[in-house]
């Protein structure tokens, strides 16, 4: 681990240069030794017992520092989080060497949690200290990307600051610009620091990073509220994984809200005469957040409402007819006020409405449920793997609950993830997706609540009329195939949080500045002519890094890559006859290259829309500049001469 992080150092001779990474390193690999020693001595059984002496004599000697031991927990969360999100990231930027450093600190933290919690046994700290480190490894990457590098990180990062900065449009561009075009309940979020004025893009970024980890945090604690009623230790573990199984996908932040309202608004009987106006209040208010975010949510709040109701209510005799009226109003309710707010939404934008529904018209890429060049482990074997572990326990549960909870119930259940495991794998298979698993979040959603309230026994039999709540813990493992099933569910949450998240990005200043310089300096002298066209990174105005321009808002990168995708000829038309009037005087975008990739490509068929409607056309009508190598991006100007094309 040490040398993981001195090597590269030592080998450029910036090793005795850099006291930080010497008095680093020397601190980590002193934490490191005890544990490695004593894990070698473990080898024979003696040894073994040795070990478990020792680390309850450690243990013992913290005792009396009760729950002042958590300042030592945190502190240890505080330097694994600067180790995977600071400066020296990128020498953990890999699943061999991020693991020990997550084992290292998992080790620590089990010792001050068995200081503090006596009671409890090695494997139920030990578990729960690894998922708790897993936790912060995982929410600690965001904030890799809070730095302020003048220019975008990835191919689309400062395109949301651009969205969110449209609601403020008049203000910052001097003009009314449609509103976001998609997902506009995050580009509200993201939006809130524009209510200020001359915030910088490196607090943005923090926002997003806290956005992510505040709202992961914020919704997992409101679900495991909602379905467990244990002590804080159990319910802190529960709150650890959950966090790291929205993540996996992951599930974004925006539409991680609605899981939240709809847990925290209906109480334990919010179905009765009494919680009807509550319950469709929040129902209410759920669907018009999904409304602002997916169409594939639309009934992501009903659905989350009828899954408790189907759990927590018996049938009592009742016909099918009876049971289910009230849940099938509310996934009618829902639908509809979430697809009114999108209509609502579209008609206040101001933009034009051919431009949205391009879900429906663009291509289905089936080869990529199977293992491709653009996710090497394919979507639907990757999608029914992850699954496993929570189905096969629904399996189990179903089975022995299968006449306490009648025929009905549980078919609906099984119904829902069915409908949205399907619903999820199209819109996975949709072009321009299908790199992750992120489109079956509803499904994901859905499965982790089903799964933990059975569980944790949130469930009401036929023969009762109240819910009776298991009193376990996440670490209970009495019976073999719960063992199996859990050690199989927190080995992948922690093989899937070694593999997120990238490294913070280290840049010459001097360079980015220089190369500002220049991209003024052209921008400037074309602004004089006509409109300039920023195909990407417009955040260069959003924050005034560059002079006033008259903004050419039109033909944004990701939204002219989607018209282009969903084969929308209106948009497309407008946009040849724009470029074929050299309408605009410079245009700035990543570089335009002519070769097509194909199916045996990353992003093969999306790289081939953009070189047939997009990047031919410019340079047919536009010829390159100068290129920014600390950006990498490059400038066009027309031609005096256009090539003969359309």
């Amino acid at each position: 681990l040490v040398g993981a992080l001195w090597l590269p150092a030592w080998q450029d001779g910036s090793l005795p240069h850099s006291p930080r990474l010497l008095g680093g390193g020397t601190i980590l690999l002193g934490m490191a030794l005890l544990p490695i020693g004593a894990l070698a001595f473990s080898f024979s059984s003696k040894g073994g017992k040795q070990v478990v002496r020792l680390a309850q004599g450690v243990a013992r000697r913290f005792e009396h520092l009760g729950r002042r031991n958590l300042l030592f927990i945190g502190l240890l969360f505080a330097t694994c989080s600067f180790w995977v999100a600071g400066d020296y990231s990128w020498y953990f930027s890999t699943v061999m060497r991020r693991l020990p450093l997550l084992l290292l600190y998992a080790g620590l933290v089990a010792l001050i949690l068995k200081a503090w919690l006596t009671h409890l046994g090695w494997l139920k700290v030990g578990s729960a200290a690894l998922l708790f480190t897993a936790a912060i490894l995982r929410l600690s990457v965001f904030l890799a990307e809070v730095t302020d590098y003048p220019f975008s990180l990835y191919w689309s990062e400062t395109t949301r600051f651009y969205y969110a900065s449209l609601f403020f449009s008049e203000r910052l561009y001097g003009e009314r610009i449609a509103w976001p075009p998609y997902d506009a309940s995050r580009a509200l979020l993201q939006a809130i620091p524009f209510l200020l004025t001359g915030i910088p893009l490196w607090i943005h970024r923090l926002w997003q990073a806290l956005l992510w980890i505040g709202i992961a945090v914020l919704t997992a604690m409101g679900v495991v509220r909602r379905l467990h009623s244990g002590d804080a230790f159990h319910r802190w573990t529960l709150i650890a994984a959950t966090v790291l199984w929205f993540l996996l996908a992951p599930v974004y932040f925006q539409l991680q809200l609605a899981v939240w309202l709809m847990c925290v608004g209906l109480d334990r009987r919010f179905w009765e005469r009494e919680s009807t106006m509550r319950t469709f209040l929040v129902l209410a208010i759920a669907s018009i957040w999904s409304g602002l975010s997916r169409i594939n949510w639309f009934p992501m709040p009903a659905l989350i409402a009828v899954l408790f109701y189907t759990l927590e209510k018996p049938k009592d005799g009742q016909t099918v007819q009876q049971y289910f009226f009230q849940p099938i109003l509310w996934v009618l309710f829902g639908s509809l006020i979430a697809a009114a707010t999108q209509g609502i939404y579209i008609w206040l934008s101001g933009a034009e409405a051919h431009t949205y529904g391009y879900i429906f018209t663009s291509k289905i890429l089936w080869y990529r449920l199977l293992p491709n060049p653009t996710f090497p482990t394919g979507i639907l074997p990757t999608a029914i793997f992850v699954s496993l572990p929570p189905l096969i326990w629904i399996g189990w549960r179903m089975r022995t609950q299968r006449r306490q909870l009648g025929f009905w119930r549980g078919a609906v259940l099984i119904s829902i993830l069915a409908v949205l495991f399907g619903g999820g794998i199209v819109v996975s298979a949709k072009i321009g997706g299908g790199n992750n698993l992120h489109n079956l979040d509803a499904y994901w959603v859905m499965l982790w609540l089903l799964s933990l309230s059975l569980y944790l026994g949130r469930v009401t039999n036929e023969s009762r009329t109240t819910t009776e709540t298991a009193k376990v813990s996440l670490t209970d493992v009495n019976h073999p195939r719960r063992a199996i099933l859990l050690a199989w569910m927190i080995i992948h949450l922690v093989i899937s949080t070694l593999s997120s998240g990238s490294p913070r990005l280290l840049y010459n200043r001097s360079e980015a500045i220089s190369d500002l310089r220049l991209l003024e300096e052209a921008v400037r002298t074309a602004d004089q002519q006509s409109p300039v066209l920023f195909l990407t990174e417009r955040h260069l105005l959003t924050f005034g890094t560059l002079p006033h321009l008259r903004l050419a808002a039109q033909y944004e990168k990701v939204w002219l890559l989607m018209m282009a995708m969903a084969h929308n000829q209106t948009y497309m038309a407008q946009f040849r006859e724009d470029i074929r009037s050299q309408r605009f005087s410079l245009i700035v975008s990543d570089p335009l290259r002519l070769r097509k990739k194909g199916t045996t490509a990353h992003f093969g068929d999306e790289n081939d829309y953009w070189v047939d409607e997009v990047a031919s056309y410019i340079l047919c009508y536009y010829e390159p500049k100068k290129l920014l190598r600390t950006a990498t991006i490059r400038w066009y100007v027309p031609r005096p001469d256009p090539l003969p094309c359309p």
